[in-house]
C-alpha cells in the first residue's frame, strides 16, 4: 500500500529578529512579517520553492552560502544542516508559501526492506523484543498466544508486502482492545504532580534534559531501535523548553496546588491556572498559533539504522470488499498542538489521551513521513477573535483532563494505561475541544 503525503510538506520556523536570530518554529504556511525569517531544515540536497503575494524580495542564508530566491523557483539546499530565508525587501508582510519537492523528511523504509538481509533466526532478538512487549500489553494468554503467532508470521513473510501485523478488531469490538491494555501500570502520568518555584529556575534546569533518540531494542540488535529522532528543525531553545511549559500546563490544568511564579523585567506573575499562563504569554509579547492535527499512529516506531520503518498498525473496519475481506485502514491519531514563541518562552507542545495518560506533552520529534499531518483547524493570536479562543481551547483541555482524573479516582479506579481505552482515546480528547470551540 502506498500512503499518501498531505499537510505538512516542509517542518520551517518564523523567527523574529533584532540583529541576532531567535528561531521559533512554526508549521504551516503563513503570514510572514518584516523583522521575521523563516527557518528551513535540509536533510541534503533539499528542493524547495516559494510562493508569495506583493513586492517582496527574499534571500536564503546558511550553511555558508547565500543567494537570492524567485518565485515558484526550486532552490536545492545541498548542504544538511539550517537555513534562513530572510525578507530583503519587506514593508509590512506577505502571504508565503512553502512546497518541498525532494528529500524533505526524515529516510524510511517498509518492514521488507528493513528485514530483506536478514533470515528469520537473525531476527530472534527482534522478536523476542516484542514478545516481551505483547506480555505488557496483556495480561489475557490467549490474546498473548495470538499476538504472537502474528508477530511471527510477518517476520517469517517479512517480504510480501501484503502481510500486515498487527490487523486490531473493528472499534466496536471495544473488549479486544481493553484486554490488550492489561499490562500497563494503573497510575497517572507523573508530570502531574505538583510544580512550585521560578519559571525561570524550572526551564533551566530543562537544559539538563536529555534530548530523545531511537534506543536498541536488543544489545544482540543495536541496529534495531525504537523512538523517535529528535527534529534537528527545532532551535535548541525550543527543544529544551518544550517538555518543561508540557509539565508546567499539565500540573496547572489538575488544579493540584501548584503555583508558579514568572519573573520579567516588567512584572512578576503569580500563575495557578492554565488560563493564566496564557494571558502571561500574551502581555509579554508572546505569540501563541493553536491547531488540531490528525496523523496515522506510529505505536511501532521502529527504526532500522537511521530510518525509520514504515509499520503501521492496521483496524480492521468490519466493511466488507469484493474480494471477501474487510477494509484495512492505518490507525488514525489525532490532538491539539500550540505552538509558543516570544522573547522569552519557545515551546511546542501537544495535548491528548495517550497510553501513558492525559496532559500536555512535548512534541519535537521528527515523525516518519508516512504518518502524514493534516491539520483541521488553525488560529494565530492576534487575528480577530483569536486570542478568546486560544484561551478556551486550554480551558477546554484542563477540563478534559480534570474529568479524566476525577474518574480515575472514582468509577475508573485502577484501570490500566492510566484509563486510555476504558475513558476514551487520543481521538476523544481531541473531538471533545473541537466540538466545545467549533461545533
Amino acid at each position: 500500500m502506498k500512503f499518501n503525503y498531505f499537510g505538512l510538506v516542509l517542518i520551517v520556523a518564523v523567527s523574529a529578529f533584532a540583529g541576532e536570530f531567535d528561531r521559533v518554529e512554526y508549521f504551516h504556511p503563513q503570514i510572514l512579517r518584516s523583522g521575521q525569517a523563516l527557518i528551513l531544515h535540509s536533510r541534503g540536497n533539499t528542493t524547495v520553492s516559494f510562493k508569495w503575494a506583493g513586492p517582496a524580495q527574499f534571500q536564503i542564508v546558511g550553511e555558508g552560502k547565500k543567494f537570492s530566491v524567485v518565485p515558484n523557483v526550486p532552490v536545492v539546499l545541498k548542504e544538511t544542516g539550517l537555513y534562513r530565508l530572510i525578507p530583503t525587501l519587506l514593508k509590512d508582510s506577505v502571504s508565503l508559501s512553502t512546497r518541498c519537492i525532494e528529500n524533505c523528511f526524515h529516510a524510511e523504509i517498509s518492514p521488507q526492506e528493513a528485514w530483506a538481509q536478514l533470515k528469520y533466526e537473525e531476527m530472534l532478538p527482534l522478536v523476542k523484543f516484542a514478545h516481551q512487549h505483547i506480555k505488557e500489553l496483556s495480561e489475557d494468554r490467549e490474546t498473548q498466544k495470538r499476538l504472537a503467532s502474528g508477530l511471527v508470521a510477518h517476520f517469517k513473510n517479512s517480504l510480501k508486502s501484503e502481510h500486515r501485523f498487527p490487523v486490531l478488531p473493528p472499534f466496536h469490538e471495544i473488549g479486544e482492545y481493553q484486554g490488550m491494555l492489561g499490562g500497563f501500570e494503573a497510575k497517572k502520568p507523573a508530570q502531574e504532580k505538583i510544580q512550585t518555584g521560578d519559571l525561570n529556575a524550572l526551564l533551566e534546569e530543562g537544559k539538563k534534559d536529555k534530548l530523545s533518540e531511537p534506543s536498541p531494542t536488543s544489545k544482540d540488535f543495536p541496529e534495531v531501535k525504537y523512538g523517535h529522532f529528535t527534529d534537528l528543525a527545532i532551535p535548541f531553545e525550543m527543544l529544551v523548553q518544550s517538555p518543561v511549559i508540557a509539565r508546567v500546563f499539565t500540573s496547572l490544568a489538575t488544579g493540584n496546588g501548584t503555583e508558579i511564579t514568572w519573573k520579567t523585567i516588567d512584572k512578576t506573575f503569580i500563575i495557578k491556572t492554565p488560563q493564566e499562563f496564557v494571558l502571561a504569554l500574551y502581555e509579554t509579547g508572546h505569540q501563541i498559533v493553536w491547531q488540531s492535527e490528525r496523523t496515522h499512529a506510529n505505536f511501532i516506531a521502529l527504526v532500522r539504522g537511521d530510518k525509520y520503518v514504515r509499520w503501521p498498525a492496521w483496524v480492521d473496519t468490519g466493511i466488507p470488499l469484493k474480494d471477501g475481506r474487510n477494509l484495512q485502514v492505518p490507525m488514525g491519531h489525532s490532538q491539539q498542538t500550540w505552538v509558543i514563541h516570544g522573547p522569552l518562552i519557545n515551546a511546542r507542545i501537544s495535548f491528548f489521551l495517550g497510553m501513558n495518560g492525559v496532559g500536555f506533552f512535548a512534541n519535537t520529534d521528527s515523525r516518519p513521513a508516512w504518518t502524514g499531518l493534516n491539520i483541521k483547524h488553525q488560529v494565530e493570536s492576534g487575528e480577530a477573535g483569536a486570542n478568546g479562543k486560544i484561551l478556551a481551547s486550554f480551558a477546554y483541555a484542563s477540563k478534559y483532563l480534570k474529568r479524566v482524573y476525577e474518574d480515575l479516582d472514582g468509577p475508573a479506579k485502577g484501570v490500566p494505561a492510566s484509563g486510555y481505552g476504558f475513558l476514551g482515546v487520543c481521538n476523544d480528547s481531541n473531538a471533545f475541544i473541537e466540538l466545545r470551540l467549533f461545533g
